[in-house]
């Protein structure tokens, strides 16, 4: 193998564990049945998606130039590498699928199913990275949902950081509706480090699905993190944060109290918690996958 191939060969493995970690942790923490039968759900998604996208990921293999002069890929991937940026969209789109259909019953608004919704640039899987299909950045929510008072929109938000107390949202998720404000939420899984393709699985993790309605989110201070290309986001604390620590657009480090007042304060709605042992977790796991085909199957 290439070296180009070695670190896609290692990136394909890292992350279908990731996905696999990510799925067991949910129906793990609400008790499901049949949690393997998920776990092979998942897997074969994961596959299906990587296979369906062979053509642009042998161009990330094989071209050090692909898609460099697509500025709307460019913004939308940032800090990422390219390969990076492509696997976290399909790993995303594995988890968002495998538990849509479980999400509703722990909304609290009595609704139905949630939906993927038509309007979002990702809403069918593919990474649209043709020149007859641009993808563009939109602030449609990825879930719809049917309450007796309306629509509902549904933003899935992830964080895979172990021992992490606050976490940063882009302000364009900002909803375009300002008249129903309170129709518009986020559901923001906090995985303490299981499902992180990029660092080793922790043995022990506090997993916890939050709830966030957009009306308090909005009221959260904005900053600018540095690891976030800068970028505007709302800063919001989980219980466990000890300090306040913001950026100006600048890249200035400020460090101070959470204050618990308008702007400053911990998000405490925790709809989904559940203390989970990783030991508890790796008998669900599968890991006899032929790579070595898969990666055969994309450069042929």
């Amino acid at each position: 193998m290439s070296d180009k191939e070695e670190n896609f060969f290692s990136n394909l493995k890292s992350y279908l564990k990731a996905v696999q970690e990510r799925v067991a942790a949910f129906f793990f923490a609400i008790a499901y049945e049949n949690i393997q039968e998920k776990i092979k759900e998942a897997c074969d998604l994961y596959i299906d998606i990587v296979l369906s996208e062979k053509d642009n990921l042998k161009s990330l293999i094989s071209d050090s130039q692909f898609k460099e002069d697509d500025n709307n890929f460019i913004k939308r991937k940032g800090y990422r590498t390219k390969e990076v940026f492509a696997f976290d969209l399909m790993t995303n789109w594995v988890y968002e699928r495998m538990i849509v259909p479980h999400l509703h019953l722990y909304l609290g608004l009595n609704s139905s199913e949630c939906y993927l919704n038509p309007e979002t640039c990702d809403s069918d899987a593919r990474l649209g990275w043709e020149n007859n299909s641009p993808r563009k950045i939109n602030s449609n929510y990825d879930f719809i949902t049917n309450a007796p008072d309306g629509d509902h929109h549904i933003e899935l938000k992830s964080m895979f950081i172990h021992n992490k107390y606050c976490a940063n949202f882009k302000v364009f998720c900002k909803p375009k509706d300002k008249i129903n404000i309170d129709k518009y939420h986020i559901i923001f899984c906090h995985f303490d480090g299981l499902g992180n393709a990029k660092k080793e699985t922790p043995s022990f993790a506090d997993f916890n699905i939050y709830h966030i309605p957009w009306s308090k989110l909005k009221k959260c201070h904005i900053h600018y993190p540095p690891q976030l290309d800068r970028k505007p986001c709302y800063l919001v604390h989980f219980k466990g944060d000890e300090e306040c620590i913001t950026y100006d657009k600048k890249g200035n480090k400020n460090v101070g109290k959470i204050l618990n007042n308008s702007e400053c304060f911990y998000m405490n709605d925790i709809i989904v918690g559940k203390k989970i042992r990783y030991d508890d977790l790796k008998p669900y796991l599968i890991e006899d996958f032929n790579y070595e085909d898969i990666l055969k199957k994309i450069l042929n």
